[in-house]
């Protein structure tokens, strides 16, 4: 007899209703609606949650009779993700396993779940004599996931034996099922809450005595534990570009494993003393609130990078002892022996990532001087690779030039540079156009440290400039979890997003940058332009005068604008910006005036402006064919041609 088969399950402000087919908010708003796809993918993960869930399997259960790719799958969790939204914990419902699939990891709770739950081999007939006819075919047990039928009258001889049999098999299948519990239970020594990885932040280590501050303690010994701790299974570390800051801006550790979406925070504090340094550290549980566990070390001084490794090595292996984990990966070395190389090296990628062109040119400033302390410092020379690009330097050639240079020194000394591949994707892309050997590079980057924001970043580019954006927004997305503090991630991020044509999304990632810097005329461009593709003229003007006052223009450049929106409008000030001798607005390139005066309609003049952003190599050039302010001149027979000449993939 066929079963009513009932499932509900409740996370969030979320009802899911399996055989209704239904998702909906408990309060009543609408989210939008969801795919039959991306149902089906978000049932089988809830079902599944706190659980791996590989990209096969969902593959085959969603997709069960058509051969797809990857990035199908990609697509459909970002709408899943885009959908709920986060958790009460600020963090995404859905988690995604590198290189092997997604795992749901919000909190559910089972409204009911009954009738065939458990395969037909453990259904368990039954005669119920104490049950009326008439009154349904199914009861739900308690507690129990077996299913009770009722036995005919009319059942054949060997009924019994039968019931027996199949009662034998449901209880083996609760005694497998119980001991699988029990692993699962004793497996989370290995693994953190719900089934996932360990998270660990490791910050700055602190001097006890302020007039002790020393960067080769603060960030070497963090720098030096968090490598150590890459290397394991099973343990997600952040990277040292996501705790830089806190040397200068301390917290309290639970508040920054929150800020840092982590499980546990290592604080040290060190003393340095006739010739030696003792470190001490506290492991702090964030869900708990309290210290789990301490460490402490004494060590000679004389040898600087020798006492921070012989620390980090006791501290990471009581770790790893504390978990039961084990490495899967050589530990990565300083890459140098010069200590002021080294600090040098430190502080230079600490401005790198603010983005802006004035920190770069003094990032290449240190990163010069780190080289010239030592040759074969190979972390250096890829850091130079990649500042040279954020400088406020405007020619593409000596940029590329510079670039190419410094990756070939790095990869010369270390061949499995990470960074190194990172930068060489970046030229390949903005320099040579050339997406596949860039794809190339990024992969391998990424592969060389799964770890590495710089490569996820990197690698967002080339996928979004591709037209791929599912794809660019789950490699930003990875990088924003591997640094959730991270300035260039977000901007990047809502660039990205900004391509896809998530306008929404965008505007509020681009207002959400601008109060973390109000001085930033990128962020502020690229919210212009966010408005602009809304249809909300008056807003973008408004934010446009406000740019210019971040520019310190005077006032007569303001009541020249406000007369060119006055008389013309939106159009006007396009035209204006258009042929402003004093532009500097941000990424002001030919490439970007084309853009300007495509919005404005005039296409003669913004297939001038392109042909010259061509003829100069400028680095915006692959974004020719995703750029939204291009999209009034893409039919142009004019367009395919530039994109047949330049030699970018066609979408």
């Amino acid at each position: 007899m066929s079963l009513e088969r009932k499932e509900i399950f409740e996370f969030g402000d979320f009802r899911l209703d399996v055989d209704e087919h239904a998702i909906e908010r408990i309060d009543g708003k609408r989210n939008g609606t969801l795919t039959e796809k991306a149902f089906r993918a978000l049932v089988i993960l809830v079902r599944r949650r706190g659980h791996l869930v590989s990209k096969d399997e969902l593959i085959r259960h969603v997709w069960p009779d058509t051969i797809v790719e990857d990035n199908n799958l990609e697509k459909c969790i970002h709408h899943i993700r885009h959908f709920l939204g986060e958790t009460s914990e600020g963090a995404p419902y859905i988690e995604t396993v590198r290189k092997h699939g997604y795992r749901f990891v919000g909190r559910v709770k089972v409204v009911e779940v009954s009738g065939t739950w458990l395969p037909e081999t453990f259904r368990v007939p039954h005669e119920d004599k104490h049950r009326e006819k008439g009154h349904g075919d199914h009861e739900k047990t308690n507690g129990s996931l077996l299913t009770v039928e009722p036995v005919t009258d009319d059942e054949k001889p060997g009924a019994r034996l039968l019931f027996l049999s199949k009662v034998f098999i449901a209880c083996a299948a609760v005694g497998v099922l119980a001991i699988a519990v029990l692993l699962g239970y004793l497996g989370l020594v290995k693994r953190g809450p719900a089934g996932r990885p360990h998270s660990i932040v490791v910050l700055p280590a602190m001097p006890t005595d302020t007039a002790d501050r020393n960067v080769l303690y603060e960030i070497g010994i963090a720098d030096s534990l968090i490598n150590r701790l890459s290397s394991v299974e099973n343990f997600t570390i952040r990277p040292l570009n996501s705790v830089r800051g806190y040397a200068d801006d301390p917290k309290d550790p639970i508040s920054i494993g929150r800020e840092q979406k982590v499980d546990y925070v290592l604080a040290s504090y060190y003393k340095v003393t006739d010739g030696k340094i003792t470190v001490t550290a506290q492991l702090y549980n964030v869900a708990s609130g309290k210290v789990d566990d301490g460490f402490e070390r004494q060590e000679d001084i004389a040898k600087v990078f020798g006492a921070q490794d012989a620390i980090a090595a006791e501290f990471a292996n009581k770790l790893i002892e504390r978990f039961n984990v084990s490495t899967v990966r050589p530990t990565k070395a300083h890459g140098t022996d010069n200590p002021e190389a080294y600090g040098l090296y430190q502080q230079a990628m600490y401005l790198i990532d603010k983005r802006r062109p004035e920190n770069s040119e003094k990032a290449l400033g240190y990163l010069d001087q780190a080289v010239r302390l030592d040759a074969d410092y190979a972390d250096a020379w890829a850091g130079k690779a990649l500042a040279v690009r954020t400088s406020g330097r405007r020619d593409d050639i000596q940029i590329h030039q510079t670039a190419i240079e410094a990756i070939e020194k790095a990869l010369a000394i270390d061949p499995n540079l990470s960074d190194a591949y990172s930068a060489s994707c970046l030229e390949k892309l903005l320099y040579d156009y050339d997406f596949v050997e860039a794809e190339a590079d990024c992969k391998h980057a990424i592969n060389l440290d799964p770890n590495s924001s710089t490569a996820h970043r990197v690698y967002s580019w080339v996928l979004s400039f591709q037209g791929k954006p599912d794809g660019a927004l789950a490699q930003i997305t990875t990088a924003i979890d591997l640094e959730p503090n991270s300035y260039i991630n977000k901007r990047d991020h809502g660039n990205a997003l900004y391509i896809a044509r998530h306008y929404n999304d965008a505007a509020a990632e681009w207002r959400r940058l601008v109060e973390l810097d109000p001085t930033d005329p990128v962020v502020f461009n690229q919210l212009i332009r966010t408005l602009e593709e809304q249809g909300k003229e008056a807003e973008a003007f408004e934010w446009f005068i406000k740019l210019l006052n971040v520019k310190k223009r005077d006032d007569r450049d303001i009541a020249r604008y406000q007369a060119a929106y006055q008389n013309s409008g939106w159009r006007g000030v396009l035209l204006e910006r258009a042929t402003d001798p004093n532009r500097g607005f941000g990424y002001e390139t030919d490439f970007h005036i084309a853009c300007l005066y495509a919005q404005a309609g005039e296409k003669d003049k913004a297939f001038e402006h392109l042909e010259k952003s061509f003829q100069q190599n400028e680095w915006a050039i692959p974004q020719l064919q995703v750029h939204p302010q291009l999209d009034k001149i893409r039919a142009e027979p004019r367009f395919a041609d530039l994109i047949r000449r330049v030699g970018l993939p066609t979408n």
